[in-house]
């Protein structure tokens, strides 16, 4: 029997298609993987983007003064935004223990140095205000996001808690750590 050398066999032929097939595969997954990650950088940066924009505005309406007109909690949803969410909470800022407090600083656990950090803690709560912004994206499922910012009550703030803040902040920042 004689085989015409110029043409190739079955065999050739079904192996070369199975190699395309497995190349184009790999190159589809690799494409859905890229295109995943690029979505999820989007929603990310598009997140980002409305914490700094909603905890701006809480600055900017709640700085100096107004801090004591800042309530517990609030929510609600960004104007042309259908599917994010925002809601806040505010509490006392809490430092931990007097004992680990005079640990971590060093100084002896005595009398004197207890009722200093006690002094100091209440304050401190009394003066400084932690705000947790959070925003809420849900399309098939919801995933949610939050920044925490100190808001200072400058009406409480004993003088040298002012001059400590305006040693450490930055010519023109307003009320906000």
């Amino acid at each position: 029997m004689i085989f015409n050398k110029k043409a190739f066999s079955l065999i050739e032929i079904l192996s070369s298609i199975l190699l395309l097939s497995s190349l184009i595969g790999i190159i589809v997954q690799l494409s859905y993987g890229n295109n995943k990650r690029v979505k999820k950088s989007r929603q990310l940066r598009q997140i980002a983007m409305l914490l700094e924009l909603k905890m701006t505005e809480l600055q900017q309406e709640f700085q100096g003064e107004n801090i004591i007109n800042l309530p517990a909690t609030a929510q609600g949803q960004f104007a042309d935004k259908e599917n994010y969410f925002w809601s806040y909470q505010t509490q006392p800022l809490q430092l931990p223990d007097t004992d680990l407090l005079l640990s971590l600083m060093n100084l002896p656990d005595n009398e004197l140095n207890n009722q200093m950090l006690e002094v100091f803690k209440s304050v401190l709560s009394d003066t400084v205000i932690e705000l947790k912004l959070t925003v809420n994206y849900q399309i098939e499922k919801e995933f949610e996001y939050s920044l925490s910012a100190y808001f200072i009550n400058y009406n409480e703030a004993p003088d040298f808690i002012l001059n400590y803040i305006k040693n450490i902040m930055p010519q023109g920042q307003g009320a906000v750590l």
